[in-house]
């Protein structure tokens, strides 16, 4: 029953548009990490 209610609420949010945003928060996310880990990683080997 919990089921069909989520996928309920997420088939209203693919139509309303709202997933764009909601995936766009997470995809901003990864990608800042992903900065984050290769300058840190560019530190260290230009160290050694």
């Amino acid at each position: 029953m919990k089921l069909r209610i989520l996928f309920i609420a997420i088939m209203a949010l693919l139509v309303s548009g709202c997933m764009d945003t909601i995936m766009a928060v997470p995809e901003a996310a990864v990608s800042g990490v992903g900065t984050i880990v290769g300058g840190i990683w560019s530190a260290i080997t230009s160290i050694f």
